[in-house]
């Protein structure tokens, strides 16, 4: 069983207004992530709002998903990281103990361009391998990345704004590294540069 945690609750301070509504393609950035995963073979899917959480909860209301607000989200990444993982306590969430692997996937809410290809590549090896399924693109890393519930507890150890590049460093013999065609783990939109390339496929693809 593999459950994606979506982080958008920052407040896109290099963006200048709320990243996760802009329009992409006619629909809000936010969506078009959560729409990928549903096509990919996640089980379930919990988004971490915070910034502005009721503007952007109300454009994904008709989602088959779970919302959790991280109130704490100017404190950084590792805020939300801890608040999805306290998510899987519920009990429509809760990773079973009889289900063979368990996965959290840390997906960051500003990927538009990720593949559910891609995700079902990480998954399935991850359900072979287990530990830290990471994909890389032309030798270099992006996200999502898929960590086993035995990580939790470093998950929840994060502080201030800091993903799990840490966690990746501290057990690099648990990391598998899967080379994907996908330009789009490499693509997060931060910048309104990053929006204009976002929009360019050319630059893409």
């Amino acid at each position: 069983m593999v459950i994606a945690i979506v982080l958008a609750a920052g407040t896109s301070s290099r963006m200048g207004k709320p990243k996760q509504l802009l329009l992409y393609q006619g629909r809000p950035l936010l969506r078009h992530v959560i729409e990928n995963l549903s096509r990919s073979k996640v089980d379930k899917t919990v988004v971490v709002l915070g910034h502005k959480y009721a503007e952007v909860a109300a454009a994904l209301k008709d989602l088959p998903i779970n919302i959790i607000v991280n109130r704490d989200y100017a404190s950084g990444q590792s805020a939300s990281v801890k608040a999805g993982l306290k998510a899987l306590v519920d009990p429509d969430l809760k990773l079973a103990s009889d289900t063979g692997r368990q996965g959290v996937l840390f997906v960051l809410g500003d990927q538009p361009l990720l593949k559910p290809e891609t995700v079902n590549l990480l998954i399935d090896n991850f359900m072979r391998c287990g530990g830290i399924v990471a994909p890389y693109y032309q030798g270099i890393r992006g996200n999502p990345v898929l960590f086993d519930i035995s990580f939790k507890h470093e998950l929840q150890s994060l502080q201030g704004d800091k993903g799990a590049r840490e966690i990746i460093a501290r057990n690099l013999q648990a990391l598998h590294k899967i080379e994907v065609t996908d330009p789009g783990i490499l693509l997060d939109v931060d910048t309104p540069k990053d929006l204009e390339v976002l929009s360019d496929q050319s630059n893409i693809y």
